[in-house]
């Protein structure tokens, strides 16, 4: 099966200049890079601003799009940076720019509302839901999360006109989507910010055994492509910003061929590595077992050497016909696929006095385009005998039409494809335009929550800090009268406001369990970790949570209140929740570690212990589908720092006992926590992460 619809998109990635021009060689049909700042693969090359520019316009001429990456989370102090780079890159006629800072796409969309912005995959949309939240910020392109299953992506097509991209092959992340801090907290490099030391591939123990039960085989779409296309798909997507050139071109020769209609086989992809001999993720099951065996696909598996393999530039091909004519000035006419152009020399042709030029030379001094796109298909020329030109004028006159043009392929590109965005957004400014965002208006000023407890069972209420003025539920099951009983234990002990802890992931099933809890109003309001659930939770009170990543204030909910990011600095308004103390999620994991049936197991917890000691539990939370935290080894504690008046204002509070068991909470002294951060950290209070 041939794929003829022109909106079916091959994206390529590019690193550097030379996978950028494999890809295009190779046959992408837009190829998404990144800026040496602000991009989420750091440590790839990258683009400066004018290598970027330069590279639009050489990926226009063979009419390929490009994306550019602004993908990391903005710190305020860079957010005028951030905003005047998108700027440069929407004059240079980029196709779209990829965001996922939140405060970041609000600001692009009301200064430069023209500007096209997809939606990276570190927003973590996985569902409809999060997908017309998504568009009503003013996105025209998801880039779906890894975890999203073909039942939800059938569902968010046939409800949402709006792009779909997917990823087709390449590296898998094992934590969901925007959402794996254990980099960040450990070792202060943030994979939200670009820096992801990948911890997830080293080697861990549980009980008695190691393994790598955190490194994930890499995905491969291959041979499901058609069956993501009837889905809603447009746009597949390659990984490997971090991947050399050769890589680029070997892959995205072989899904070109894929959409050209030619069945995969394992000699498309010769000499490439596939991790774990490849997954289709969650397409097919949300829970499905994505990790690598023991010794296959990691350490003990040879990686392919490609070494240097020929990669043939791509050319444009051009008709010329030239006019060398005695008492004329010459003229060429060049063709390139439905845009012609001509150029006349400046000065008339003379009667040659001694030695006349040859045909012969002067096609071959006309033919020649070396350095630049074009190369000469079929040659016309048309020429008197006896005539002189100098070869500097058949130089200039070559130059000067291919320069012309190249300037009209490039014009009738912009005038193809440079299409407006969605207008200037106006939400965010009055209490009805937050309303029809699904934001919530009922937390009103004056009465933030000063002090709040997270929890996930009713014992653990005892073992509170003083003071405390609301309590938020971090249930392990969704079960309606699960909720229900805590709610009405934990009122009748504390008679205070209560909040549900809405879940950062929830696919086809788990939706309509939450929008159920939801429409029973049991609760008082509910923490907003992932856009989807703005849309569930409209009219009601809500506090943003950490997993939306919000480290400035350019995403203003008004009057809401939100818990800060792990990602941020001490930079805070008076009404952001601190994480005060607790141990925080690390990682959110959509397949089951024990690779059991359900109900395997699932009431206890299990540890992970990495290669320097440090012991992780991780907690399942069920839905529809099984999800397990994995939760940071050491507690974060910022009180001591409290003290210190002349350094840190005093904030509100977050105290988190979803991570922690009833013996480390019985051993709580919080006299003793605020005076040393005993075997404890700080996270990234005060100082930030890169």
């Amino acid at each position: 099966m041939i794929i003829k619809d022109s909106k079916i998109e091959l994206l390529a990635p590019a690193g550097d200049i030379t996978a950028f021009e494999a890809a295009i060689a190779s046959g992408a049909n837009a190829i998404y890079c990144g800026l040496s700042r602000f991009s989420a693969r750091a440590k790839a090359t990258n683009f400066s601003l004018e290598e970027i520019k330069n590279a639009i316009k050489y990926a226009h001429l063979f009419d390929v799009k490009v994306y550019v990456a602004i993908n990391t989370l903005i710190y305020p102090h860079e957010m005028n940076d951030a905003i005047e780079s998108a700027r440069e890159l929407f004059e240079a006629n980029v196709d779209a720019v990829i965001v996922c800072d939140l405060g970041l796409t609000r600001r692009l969309k009301e200064e430069l509302p023209r500007l096209t912005l997809h939606a990276s995959t570190q927003m973590g949309i996985h569902n409809l839901e999060g997908t017309i939240f998504a568009k009503k910020l003013g996105i025209k392109r998801v880039i779906l999360s890894r975890e999203t299953t073909l039942e939800d992506i059938r569902k968010i097509k046939e409800n949402c006109d709006i792009e779909l991209e997917f990823f087709a092959h390449g590296a898998l992340c094992v934590g969901f989507s925007g959402n794996c801090y254990l980099s960040s907290l450990i070792m202060k490099q943030s994979g939200n910010r670009g820096r992801c030391l990948q911890l997830c591939r080293k080697e861990y123990l549980r009980g008695e055994q190691k393994g790598y039960y955190l490194s994930t085989k890499d995905i491969d779409m291959s041979k499901h492509i058609h069956s993501l296309i009837d889905a809603g798909i447009t746009s597949f997507k390659l990984e490997g910003r971090m991947r050399k050139r050769e890589y680029v071109s070997i892959v995205t020769k072989a899904y070109r061929n894929i959409l050209d209609g030619i069945a995969p086989s394992d000699e498309m992809f010769k000499n490439t590595y596939l991790r774990g001999g490849g997954t289709t993720a969650h397409l097919f099951n949300a829970n499905e077992n994505t990790i690598c065996d023991l010794a296959k696909g990691h350490i003990n598996t040879e990686k392919p050497n490609i070494g240097e393999i020929e990669i043939v530039e791509k050319k444009l091909k051009i008709n010329m016909f030239a006019r060398i004519m005695s008492g004329m000035t010459p003229e060429i006419e060049l063709i390139c696929n439905n845009i012609s152009i001509k150029e006349n020399g400046r000065n008339k042709v003379q009667q040659a006095k001694n030695a006349p030029i040859k045909k012969e030379d002067i096609e071959k001094f006309l033919r020649k385009c070396g350095g630049t796109v074009f190369e000469i298909e079929k040659f016309l020329l048309e020429c008197d005998d006896n005539i002189f030109i100098s070869v500097k004028e058949l130089n200039e006159l070559r130059r000067q039409a291919i320069a012309k043009l190249e300037n009209e392929i490039l014009k009738n590109y912009t005038t193809i494809h440079k299409i407006a965005g969605n207008s200037p957004l106006s939400f965010l400014k009055t209490d009805d335009d937050l309303r029809d965002i699904g934001a919530c208006t009922v937390n009103m000023v004056g009465v933030y929550y000063k002090r709040m407890l997270a929890v996930n069972s009713f014992s653990q209420i005892q073992f509170a800090p003083t003071n405390i003025d609301c309590i938020i539920y971090v249930t392990h099951t969704f079960e309606e009268v699960v909720v229900k009983d805590f709610v009405a234990r934990a009122k009748e002990k504390l008679d205070l406001p209560i909040y549900l802890n809405l879940p950062n992931v929830a696919r086809e099933g788990d939706v309509a369990i939450l929008k159920n809890l939801v429409a029973k109003n049991i609760v008082d309001g509910y923490i907003i970790n992932n856009l989807y659930a703005f849309e569930l939770t409209k009219g009601k009170s809500i506090i943003l949570g950490t997993h939306l990543n919000i480290v400035n204030d350019d995403f203003d909910y008004s009057s809401t209140q939100r818990i800060l990011s792990f990602e941020s600095r001490e930079t805070f308004s008076h009404h952001d929740i601190v994480y005060a103390f607790g141990k925080p999620s690390v990682m959110t994991l959509c397949h089951c570690p024990n690779n059991q049936k359900c109900g395997y197991r699932c009431g206890r917890d299990f540890f992970l212990k990495d290669e320097k000691g440090a012991n992780f539990v991780l907690k399942r939370t069920k839905i529809k589908h099984c999800y397990f935290n994995m939760h940071h080894n050491i507690p974060i504690n910022i009180l001591p720092l409290l003290d210190d008046g002349a350094k840190v204002k005093a904030p509100n509070l977050l105290f988190d006992f979803s991570g922690l068991n009833e013996k480390e909470l019985k051993e709580l002294d919080f006299n003793e926590l605020s005076k040393k951060p005993h075997q404890s950290t700080r996270g990234h209070f005060g100082k930030g992460v890169e």
